[in-house]
């Protein structure tokens, strides 16, 4: 019927863009190729033709109409990034060489470790798994043993015994929580009490689903143990921050895949908007394993080469990636008043689902306009006054060019060659971290503001030919060089970074370079 889901009733990837191929011809018209991605039954279809053959009147729809978030404003709503941490593929533990990664455009993706899970063995012992799906498992962007394993318990009151039975993604939040605190210029002894909040982006049932054979975790015993319950659970992965330092703000994790964390950094800023706390840590985490690297390998979605070629004519599915980050955010009045070092503004942000589309997974376009244009909104900025954006960039062949395309329609508007938009994404570096990957952009999107250049692209070598045409005759440029921000006039650089979830949930946020001084 004409509301069927057309991805549902057989029609493939390849199938819905041979359908917007035919139907351009037949009519001759510009249709994209992602048209079942936005348009996703044949009615929806049916409607686009006839109103692009101008035979039918074009009527707003729920999709269409921009829920404006009003009010927020009147409750100072510039918030500063005061602290960070992070812990990323390659031994990557610091802005400095996080900025050097990415401005040499180096390539974190490594094979597992046997420590980790041995791929050869498992293929030499299963005859029913296909080659295939074992080459995809073997890759990725991993943390060194050292990260994951040197963790001091007793820096944070926790017994050898807990701290054994401790899940990775638990103690690198402990970890990066107390060091962007401090980074924050914030003292141990003094964060007891305090209306700090705590929001942690944090996705799936978390590795301590480890098999047996893989990557020791300093335990001596499978027995089960007290601990076991506490160790693993994704609510305990924020409660046990609050609880270790004392923090006695809102305290939640956010699970929407892909998005998670900037989901987490979307509520503690209304959280700081709201006085509900007076500070907050933002934190995303990943940590991969055999088993859930099996679940997207069988699924498809991951790359049988272990890269992210994003935007690239390669593009051929993501390469997972795993790594900690953390933000300290502060209203921006309390930050310049107690002289906090800055190392940017958060001016927007939303927060949306993008409803029925194509299929459960699948990412739609006029969902993704939607989401830039309430971020904007919410900012009070324009288009035109966004010069960077970190995209979610995965490195799909339908995706990117879905992305690239929304990007055109919102941020290409009034935007000429002097003022381009530069699109770049850290995945092609460190592999996509899921949770944890909207921490890894909007650290690379600081960074970007901080130095005034673009990172370059680092897998890009022939821009995919979906994503050429999805931008063509906009001023929107994708860098393979570190690439200096053009500004408009005298306003701060501003920079938008993505994050889009597989379940649906999309999130944006808008970054403005810190003010002078700060």
């Amino acid at each position: 019927g004409d509301d069927d889901q057309l991805m549902d009733v057989g029609l493939d990837s390849f199938g819905t863009m041979e359908l917007a191929g035919q139907l351009s011809s037949e009519f001759n018209l510009k249709l994209a190729p992602t048209l079942i991605f936005n348009y996703p039954t044949l009615g929806d279809v049916t409607s686009h033709v006839l109103e692009q053959l101008g035979l039918c009147e074009v009527v707003d729809t729920p999709s269409r109409t921009l829920v404006t978030r009003g009010g927020l404003h009147d409750v100072d709503g510039d918030i500063a990034i005061v602290g960070v941490s992070c812990r990323l593929p390659g031994d990557v533990n610091d802005m400095s060489s996080m900025w050097e990664m990415l401005s040499n455009k180096s390539d974190m993706m490594r094979e597992v470790s046997v420590r980790r899970w041995d791929t050869d063995a498992l293929m030499a012992m299963s005859s029913m798994v296909d080659p295939q799906v074992l080459d995809r498992v073997r890759y990725g962007g991993f943390l060194s043993d050292e990260v994951l394993e040197g963790f001091d318990s007793s820096l944070f009151g926790i017994s050898e015994s807990e701290a054994a039975r401790m899940d990775p993604s638990q103690r690198l939040l402990l970890e990066s929580s107390l060091e962007s605190l401090l980074d924050a210029g914030f003292q141990v002894e003094d964060l007891k009490g305090k209306q700090v909040g705590v929001f942690v982006g944090i996705s799936g049932v978390v590795s301590s689903d480890i098999e047996s054979g893989s990557m020791q975790r300093l335990q001596t015993t499978t027995t089960p143990s007290v601990y076991d319950a506490t160790s693993s659970t994704i609510s305990v992965a924020a409660g046990r921050i609050s609880y270790a330092l004392g923090l006695q703000g809102p305290c939640m994790s956010s699970d929407t895949a892909c998005s998670s964390s900037v989901v987490a950094l979307h509520s503690a800023r209304r959280s700081l908007q709201l006085g509900e706390c007076d500070a907050a840590v933002v934190l995303g985490v990943n940590i991969l394993t055999l088993e859930s690297s099996s679940a997207c390998a069988v699924s498809g979605m991951t790359s049988p080469d272990g890269k992210c070629h994003t935007f690239d004519e390669s593009a051929n599915g993501y390469c997972r990636g795993e790594g900690c980050g953390a933000l300290v955010l502060k209203r921006l009045s309390d930050a310049v008043r107690d002289g906090d070092g800055i190392y940017a503004v958060v001016r927007g942000s939303a927060v949306m689902q993008d409803g029925k589309s194509a299929s459960l997974t699948a990412p739609n376009g006029l969902a993704q306009e939607q989401l830039l244009r309430a971020a904007l909104a919410d900012a009070g900025a324009s288009a035109s006054d966004v010069s960077y954006v970190e995209a979610h960039g995965t490195g799909t062949k339908l995706g990117d060019p879905i992305e690239t395309e929304a990007l055109r329609q919102v941020f290409g508007e009034g935007r000429g060659e002097d003022n381009p938009l530069f699109v770049s994404g850290v995945k092609g570096n460190i592999g996509h971290l899921e949770a944890a990957a909207g921490i890894g952009g909007i650290l690379s999107a600081v960074l970007a503001l901080q130095h005034g250049q673009a990172p370059p692209n680092a897998q890009l070598r022939e821009l995919n030919s979906k994503v050429a045409a999805s931008v063509s005759g906009s001023a929107i440029k994708f860098p393979q060089e570190v690439t200096a921000l053009g500004r408009v006039g005298d306003r701060r650089l501003l920079a938008g970074v993505s994050s889009f979830g597989y379940s649906g949930t999309i999130a944006h946020v808008l970054l403005e370079e810190a003010p002078v001084g700060h």
